[in-house]
């Protein structure tokens, strides 16, 4: 009679741990993200979207809207590359022991968009952190009196990086940043419909922020902007009335 009540007892036990298993086995985790929590929830219920922070003009979204969702910087890079390691631009930065002057820029030297614009007097490589943050003093030195900003560098070379002190072999590096090389006179950023007060305040900051020599220029004759061939504003308070587009 032991013997049964013993062998009794360990089906007992196995009965309820394979019914905890299966159970277990049925519970879902919670997930760990409003996505995964959107795309399990039953068809009948509806999560709350999360709130997206924008870089730049835009406004903060407030704290009603819920998620720490948020997008940092617009970073830049090509959509499409034709090599998956490219080599390093022919253009090297003047304080590097590559260095060899390839000439000035012989395109893209004059102000063409906008009245204002901020010209290299150096080779040197932009990257797409440098670009992204001159943008950003640009929108916002000139969201109160309102105006333009043209971006005429764009980061389409890459930069490949290998730790330190590694041993030889084992292919390129792989891709660490993206970079413009430039070279002397070649215009960065313009500006227009504003006053010139503040496009030189806006290029004040970048001028300090930048790890190279740069200048100011403003055009003499009326900029494509001006003539209303590149853009428009909401406002023309800071457009000369000669120079405004007449609508048919």
């Amino acid at each position: 009679s032991g013997g049964n009540v013993l062998f009794a007892s360990a089906a007992l036990v196995a009965v309820s741990c394979c019914a905890s298993m299966r159970a277990g086995l049925r519970t879902r985790r919670a997930p760990s993200s409003a996505v995964v929590a959107q795309a399990l929830a039953p068809s009948g219920e509806s999560l709350a979207s999360a709130g997206t922070r924008f870089a730049g003009a835009t406004n903060a979204a407030s704290a009603g809207d819920g998620g720490d969702s948020r997008i940092p910087r617009r970073m830049l890079m090509p959509k499409n590359i034709k090599w998956r390691k490219p080599h390093k631009p022919p253009v090297k930065p003047w304080d590097t022991n590559r260095w060899k002057f390839k000439g000035e820029a012989w395109r893209g030297n004059k102000p063409y968009f906008g009245k204002y614009a901020l010209q290299i007097l150096e080779e040197a490589w932009i990257n797409s952190k440098n670009i992204e943050a001159c943008r950003r003093m640009m929108v916002r030195t000139a969201r109160k009196d309102g105006g333009k900003v043209w971006l005429r560098c764009f980061p389409h070379s890459a930069i490949t990086w290998r730790g330190k002190e590694t041993r030889m072999g084992g292919g390129k590096g792989v891709i660490q940043y993206w970079v413009q090389a430039v070279r002397p006179g070649y215009i960065l950023f313009e500006m227009d419909g504003c006053p010139e007060s503040t496009a030189r305040r806006a290029f004040s900051y970048i001028r300090r922020y930048l790890p190279f020599k740069t200048k100011i220029l403003v055009k003499e004759t009326p900029s494509r902007f001006e003539l209303g061939l590149a853009g428009s504003l909401k406002s023309t308070k800071n457009i000369p009335k000669e120079f405004l587009k007449k609508s048919d």
